[in-house]
């Protein structure tokens, strides 16, 4: 959508509302709205809501609302990225709802296709694929979508789903487009004590309400993992565990904690989470809060419930991380990290030693097929030469 567009109120009934929170995002951010102007989808708002930026982020906006009508800042002091988005629910008008960070991209068929999807299904939560960006190589690499492809197919809801919450998306609330009723029914909202791991207590409490989700399988998103300054970037802390604890009480609440539905889903979701967060741990000190946290409030529940533990998802990954840790401290499961990367560096390079005796194997045969053209080449004007010969003896003969 172009600049001066004067035509349609954007306050009176978009399609959809998309919000941006931003800190200190300057950088990219223009790359970031112009992607939302250029949308084949015209009817949408557009909110970005700075979060208290010093780096001139709010100052661009500014300039930004002066090009693009459906372009609406809201100002608030530095609160976190879950007081932003929040602002963002409160002030949206739209039938649906998009979450954007500031600094990726998206699609230009992304708010299209999945209205379309969300009114073809009557979905409530409509999940599409993503890709991830690496600004210094200008590289798309795609991520994994969900393999169970029946899904793509129908509309479902977590009691009909024939996998794992964890196989159906990732904890980014980015690629997932909100049909706004399921919030403002809900009540469901970011928690703004969770500075990191927001996305994951939100994305749960909406699919464990959701009536009616529906899967894309078109990767409409463009996720830049070497960027600076996103605003959820940075050190976790025992965020994963609060996002958890959260889910939990929200389970609770809602009366479903103890149906086999859910607990199915919440004991792989809280392996999976700790499994990561212990990968990803910034420090020891970090490490040993979510090991020991996740130990004191979350290994009862999973022991008690173990015969719902994924046997074969990612190679049986949360069968394999319970059985060694609910018996083993944090150092003894440090050491199993230890031999297991190991063993992962040992395979590497076997398969990195056999892929250099192919290399070279197709190096020789390469050598050997230059030799032969070279040889061709060298056999072919002489043999030129015999045959005018031959024709010019027989011309004379003829002769």
């Amino acid at each position: 959508m172009g600049a001066g567009n004067g035509t349609q109120s954007f306050r009176s009934a978009p399609l959809v509302s998309v919000v941006i929170p931003i800190y200190n995002a300057k950088r990219y951010l223009e790359a970031c709205v112009r992607s939302l102007e250029d949308q084949s989808l015209a009817s949408f708002e557009l909110i970005c809501v700075d979060d208290g930026s010093t780096d001139g982020s709010a100052e661009l906006l500014g300039i930004l609302a002066k090009q693009y009508e459906n372009l609406r800042v809201l100002l608030q002091e530095h609160a976190g990225v879950s007081a932003a988005r929040n602002a963002g629910i409160e002030d949206a008008v739209g039938t649906y709802l998009l979450f954007v960070d500031a600094d990726d991209t998206v699609d230009q068929q992304l708010l299209e296709l999945a209205v379309q999807k969300a009114d073809a299904c009557s979905a409530d939560m409509t999940i599409f694929g993503f890709d991830e960006f690496y600004g210094k190589s200008d590289t798309y690499v795609p991520r994994e979508i969900c393999g169970k492809h029946e899904l793509f197919e129908c509309s479902f809801n977590i009691s009909e789903m024939s996998c794992l919450t964890t196989e159906l998306t990732t904890p980014n609330v980015w690629r997932i487009l909100y049909r706004r009723s399921l919030l403002t029914e809900s009540g469901i909202r970011f928690h703004e004590d969770l500075k990191a791991a927001e996305d994951l207590a939100f994305i749960y409490e909406t699919l464990f309400v959701a009536g009616h989700i529906a899967l894309m399988e078109q990767r409409l998103y463009h996720y830049r993992r070497d960027g600076e300054g996103s605003i959820t970037h940075g050190e976790r802390g025992d965020t994963s565990l609060r996002a958890l604890a959260h889910i939990r009480v929200f389970c609770e609440a809602h009366g479903i904690l103890d149906s086999r539905t859910t607990k199915t889903q919440l004991v792989n979701l809280v392996l999976d989470t700790i499994w990561y967060s212990l990968d990803t741990a910034h420090s020891r000190q970090e490490f040993d809060r979510i090991y020991n946290g996740y130990k004191r409030e979350w290994l009862d529940y999973i022991r008690d419930s173990e015969n719902l533990i994924d046997g074969d998802y990612l190679g049986g990954r949360y069968r394999r991380f319970f059985d060694v840790t609910h018996n083993a401290d944090a150092g003894d499961y440090l050491f199993h990290v230890l031999v297991d990367k190991r063993k992962e560096v040992d395979r590497l390079r076997a398969e990195g030693s056999l892929l250099l005796t192919k290399k070279n194997e197709l190096a020789r045969t390469n050598d050997e097929l230059r030799r032969r053209i070279d040889t061709v080449r060298d056999v072919r004007p002489s043999a030129l030469r015999r045959l005018g010969a031959a024709l010019r003896r027989c011309l004379r003969h003829k002769a």
